[in-house]
């Protein structure tokens, strides 16, 4: 039985014990394993639960209600965003034949999801909500990622930023939230968090160029806000984040 056809599709099943499942294939999962012999898994998610169908339990199945989707188009492809990690927004790619890819932010290019991540959404309470995107705002997000300014490349001392300086990248940064680009504004402070937390190197060479504005970006609230808030509330997140861009430009108006 080839499953993959039905991926994102609204099917209805008719399981060995004839009782009858109606829901959107959510996920595929390869060569699940049942009484030592192989069988490839569909999700079903009917309502707010996921119900998992190996594929030997599965007496028939039909596509069902296929006008809800007229609005993608004849995309090939089908874009993903999880909505429960909106900070982060991580893009998923399901090409034709059902295979996975995620957006990869500091390589700049997209790559194969080697372990299933559809197998662990069910399992989660908290990750397991995605959202369908239509190809053209899926690739414009993309697009985002790709427009960050810095990338590192390797050197024979280490790693050597290439094209900002440090308070030019936070003053950015805090204008793509206030000028409404939030999802650049997310993802600016989830590179930069993580690199200052990680790397003693990174942090200290910040620190070195502008105390003030390094404090800035470690503030509690603004750590807080990144964590906790819904970049979809464009209002809300410009509103927060216009007195910290404000205070960014006077530390650095004092600098010039």
């Amino acid at each position: 039985m080839n499953l993959e056809k039905y991926w994102g599709k609204t099917v209805r099943i008719v399981d060995i014990n004839v009782e009858v499942w109606e829901g959107k294939v959510t996920g595929i999962d390869y060569a699940f394993n049942y009484d030592d012999i192989e069988y490839d898994e569909l999700e079903l998610k009917i309502g707010n639960r996921i119900i998992a169908f190996p594929e030997n339990h599965i007496k028939s199945i039909e596509l069902i209600n296929q006008g809800a989707k007229k609005n993608l188009g004849s995309q090939k492809n089908h874009y993903y965003m999880l909505n429960d990690l909106p900070h982060r927004a991580m893009i998923i790619k399901v090409n034709e034949w059902g295979k996975e890819f995620y957006f990869d932010i500091l390589r700049k290019k997209w790559q194969p999801i080697k372990i299933m991540i559809n197998y662990l959404w069910p399992y989660s309470d908290t990750f397991n909500m995605y959202d369908e995107m239509e190809e053209a705002e899926a690739l414009k997000i993309v697009q985002s990622f790709i427009n960050v300014p810095w990338s590192f490349e390797e050197t024979d001392k280490g790693r050597k930023w290439q094209t900002m300086s440090y308070s030019q990248v936070i003053l950015k940064m805090l204008a793509d939230g206030v000028n409404g680009n939030v999802e650049n504004y997310y993802n600016y402070f989830s590179d930069l968090t993580a690199k200052l937390g990680e790397e003693e190197e990174f942090a200290e060479g910040w620190l070195r160029e502008n105390e003030e504005l390094y404090d800035l970006i470690n503030d509690v609230e603004l750590f807080c806000f990144y964590v906790e808030e819904d970049i979809r509330d464009r209002k809300m997140c410009q509103a927060f984040l216009k007195p910290y861009y404000e205070k960014a430009k006077r530390i650095m108006e004092k600098y010039d």
